[in-house]
């Protein structure tokens, strides 16, 4: 499978009063149960971009086994850019999913029914 996951992480996530990407739900960080979940459905290439506390997002993950990418422009930029900067670490032609670092609630079946979709 080629498939790449971008999991857009940059924001401090000052409305939630603390970066997203260290929140955890079911005693894990939002970010690895999105890395875990990518993992059940066998996607192994996973680009996270960070911004907001960048290096305690990194040590706080740095045993899962993620591309790191960085948006060095996360608090004057949109989600977009943040896509963008995954972007530059994936090969062209590449099936991509971006995922929202606040995103938890997709079942491993949907990915799998989304990933086995035929090409509209």
């Amino acid at each position: 499978m080629n498939t790449y996951a971008a999991i857009c992480a940059a924001g401090a996530g000052s409305r939630m009063g603390q970066n997203k990407a260290l929140c955890t739900i079911y005693g894990q960080t939002f970010l690895r149960h999105i890395v875990h979940t990518l993992h059940q459905v066998g996607i192994r290439h996973i680009i996270a971009v960070t911004g907001a506390q960048c290096q305690q997002v990194r040590d706080t993950h740095r045993d899962l086994d993620i591309i790191w990418a960085h948006n060095p422009n996360w608090q004057t930029t949109f989600m977009l850019e943040t896509l963008l900067c995954a972007l530059q670490a994936i090969p062209e032609h590449s099936d991509i999913i971006q995922w929202p670092v606040d995103c938890l609630c997709v079942h491993p079946d949907d990915l799998r029914a989304l990933l086995d979709a035929p090409p509209a």
